[in-house]
């Protein structure tokens, strides 16, 4: 196998990681923010008829 084939593949396997790192990251912080959220509205707010289209 020659150097450059090799050094291609390399790049597209960094690439594509950091592609799901950050993919799976945004997921995380957006699930996190959304729970702060709903906690918040839940601690300011105790009635069950807000928020109920999401």
């Amino acid at each position: 196998m020659s150097f450059t084939v090799f050094a291609s593949v390399m790049i597209v396997v960094i690439v594509w990681g950091w592609i799901g790192f950050l993919i799976i990251a945004v997921a995380l912080v957006r699930d996190s923010v959304d729970a702060a959220r709903h906690r918040g509205e839940r601690l300011a707010t105790d009635s069950p008829r807000q928020g109920g289209s999401s």
